[in-house]
């Protein structure tokens, strides 16, 4: 199998959605009706995103489409998997994290000290961190203290340790694999737009690739990167 990257150009969705799936059990007496709710599992991300694309050529949409047919013919469906951020927000709200450091965390933490930031801002719920294979999304708003730290919660919990200053603030990825092996399938009529209606569900299981040895280039242009023979 093999990771890829999505590109940071060329290819954003127009439409799509990104969510913390829970993974929750529920039962009920019969004697009492009285109701008991319980995790199953940790919860995954889901992600499903549209992106528009041409019929033929290579310039503009009809370009996109030319790129998109060889993303999804490298994906395989499920069988690889490709990074992805939540590109309704792909960085910080509300706060200047260019700077931003961390001292080292450990795997399962959920919560997390972040330097270098200017006193008073306010780092939001809802933005994202990561650094370790997945987005975890900030759950309460803080208040940069005056020595530039903030000590925030977020959810899921770190799936691997981070050393210090590894914490990424900008476009975390999240690891993903496509739901259906008819993710490649584009019917569309001729000089008409084609729309990729694509679901994705997080594989968060091992470390993806340590070096980006495959590339994918439309028209000169580097659109998809990945490693090869990732084993697990």
């Amino acid at each position: 199998m093999a990771d890829y990257y999505w590109p940071e150009d060329g290819l954003t969705p127009f439409a799509g959605e990104m969510w913390l799936q829970p993974h929750t059990g529920r039962s009920q007496s019969p004697l009492t009706n009285a109701q008991r709710t319980y995790a199953l599992a940790q919860p995954l991300w889901r992600a499903r995103w549209q992106v528009r694309g041409g019929y033929d050529g290579a310039g503009g949409l009809s370009g996109i489409g030319l790129a998109m047919d060889a993303l999804l013919a490298r994906l395989a469906g499920g069988q690889n998997r490709v990074g992805l951020w939540d590109f309704r927000r792909p960085d910080p709200i509300g706060f200047d994290a260019s700077l931003v450091g961390n001292p080292a965390a450990s795997l399962g933490d959920t919560t997390i000290t972040l330097t270098d930031l200017t006193p008073g801002e306010t780092v939001y719920a809802g933005n994202y961190l990561g650094g370790d294979g997945r987005a975890h999304i900030i759950v309460e708003d803080v208040e940069v203290g005056m020595d530039g730290t903030a000590e925030v919660t977020f959810k899921p919990a770190l799936n691997a340790d981070l050393l210090e200053n590894s914490v990424v603030v900008g476009k975390p990825l999240t690891w993903f694999r496509l739901t259906s092996d008819e993710a490649g399938r584009n019917p569309v009529q001729v000089g008409d737009a084609v729309v990729y209606d694509l679901d994705f569900i997080e594989d968060p299981l091992f470390a993806p690739a340590d070096e980006a040895t495959a590339t994918l280039r439309i028209g000169g242009i580097i659109i998809l990167i990945g490693g090869e023979d990732v084993e697990f």
